[in-house]
């Protein structure tokens, strides 16, 4: 397939803040037409990560026709002071890929074909789930880019079915099955067992939020400030924007364990993000616990795909979830072996972008 760009189609970078505002609507009418988008790309959860990122940060526009319409946007981060760069989500979405307007695919990955040609970086793209990009590499290896990619960390995801009876005789074992109804009436039978939960209109405030994280924290190792407040800032912006789900349960004051999701209710899927429990309660299995009783909650919400996200750990598949996976790819700029078209365009135009960029 070859790519040439129309002669209206262009690329804009924006870099800052103000700008970054200025592509709110664009950026959600986008996210909502484009099938291949993830929660991963949509408005809330993008300007949460970016507006808490200290590296520098930018956002390919491609715009195209008389109009100049929005038609991609791809956001990057610098990895390391004058290194490469990766997709501006990674490490903490679990997809990543770009925005594209349905049909605009090949103009659109054509224009960032030749931006990264002429403003030539390395590239280092973790967890990618969208074909396009694998398109747009295989394009830029035969412009100057040498491109390696290896499987990526597969993310299982189920379907669901509409009740959860229907989900426990078809998607779990004769003895899985069992052993979830017991731990489910047995963990109901706790003392002074209560929960709060974003999605029902509960007790969630700031406090909630932080005791899940805490959980999460203990089991799988404390972040950093700087780190930390890059998830509170995407996790905020989500809670806003009403795609986040929180549930949490406790024991008087003391947190039991607990699930954190996001949500695409257009495509009614249901993001399983991170969990953790209290090793005080471990006998009790509030792993098992938290997980039957978020897929239950989002089977009765009307969600059809309960997706695990990052990591091919055993219990996932225990509840029946099978992996999908994705690809990580690094692309490195090799002058010498890119044609003399190619050179000459990554020696002449990086004034005349900085000229026209936002």
């Amino acid at each position: 397939m070859s790519f040439v760009v129309p002669p209206s189609a262009r690329v804009e970078i924006v870099r800052d803040r103000e700008a970054l505002e200025c592509l709110e609507p664009a950026w959600r009418r986008l996210a909502a037409s484009d099938p291949q988008a993830s929660v991963f790309l949509s408005w809330p959860w993008i300007r949460g990560r970016l507006v808490a990122l200290s590296s520098p940060w930018e956002v390919l526009v491609v715009r195209s026709g008389r109009e100049e319409e929005i038609t991609a946007l791809l956001p990057l981060r610098e990895l390391r002071p004058g290194g490469a760069w990766s997709m501006a989500g990674s490490p903490l979405a679990d997809f990543t890929g770009l925005l594209c307007a349905p049909g605009a695919e090949a103009s659109a990955l054509a224009a960032l074909r030749d931006h990264l040609r002429r403003q030539p970086r390395n590239l280092e793209l973790a967890d990618v789930h969208d074909p396009r990009i694998g398109t747009l590499l295989g394009h830029l290896e035969v412009s100057g880019y040498e491109i390696g990619s290896r499987p990526g960390v597969p993310c299982p995801r189920l379907s669901l079915p509409e009740t959860w009876e229907g989900f426990l005789a078809t998607r779990l074992s004769t003895s899985r099955r069992a052993t979830v109804r017991r731990k489910l009436r047995a963990f109901a039978r706790l003392p002074g067992l209560r929960r709060t939960s974003i999605e029902d209109g509960g007790e969630c405030d700031n406090a909630t939020l932080d005791a899940l994280l805490h959980l999460w924290q203990s089991r799988w190792g404390f972040l950093d400030p700087a780190s930390l407040a890059e998830y509170r800032s995407v996790l905020d912006h989500c809670r806003r924007d009403g795609i986040l789900w929180l549930d949490l349960f406790w024991q008087g004051d003391s947190p039991i364990t607990g699930l954190l999701a996001f949500l695409d209710r257009e495509r009614s899927w249901f993001g399983f993000y991170l969990t953790g429990f209290d090793e005080r309660f471990a006998r009790h299995s509030p792993g098992t616990v938290i997980v039957a009783h978020s897929l239950r909650r989002a089977l009765e919400a009307g969600f059809r795909t309960f997706d695990f996200l990052r990591g091919d750990e055993p219990y996932k598949r225990s509840f029946g979830a099978a992996p999908i996976a994705g690809f990580d790819a690094r692309a490195t700029w090799m002058p010498a072996q890119a044609s003399p078209s190619a050179r000459k365009l990554s020696q002449r135009e990086p004034r005349r972008a900085a000229a026209t960029s936002g």
